[in-house]
């Protein structure tokens, strides 16, 4: 992960993004995916995966929530 301080102070530290190796792979192909931003978690004991991704190319810009069985989208205000 990467951290930051507020104002410089190590009192404060704050998350600010994260780094993948070769234990911790990005959850999406590069180069082709590099737009693509997000989490993805493997079923336990399944094949089976969830997904939350946003794809930030240009003119295709995409919110993606996939669930294997059941996804439920709750929003605080109408979507219009």
């Amino acid at each position: 992960m990467i951290v930051d301080f507020l104002e410089g102070d190590p009192d404060q530290p704050i998350i600010t993004g994260r780094v993948y190796n070769g234990d911790s792979m990005h959850p999406f192909t590069l180069p082709k995916s590099a737009m693509i931003s997000g989490v993805k978690s493997d079923t336990h004991k399944g094949q089976g995966y969830n997904e939350i991704s946003l794809d930030d190319t240009a003119g295709a810009e995409l919110i993606n929530i996939r669930a294997p069985r059941k996804t439920s989208l709750v929003c605080a205000r109408p979507v219009k």
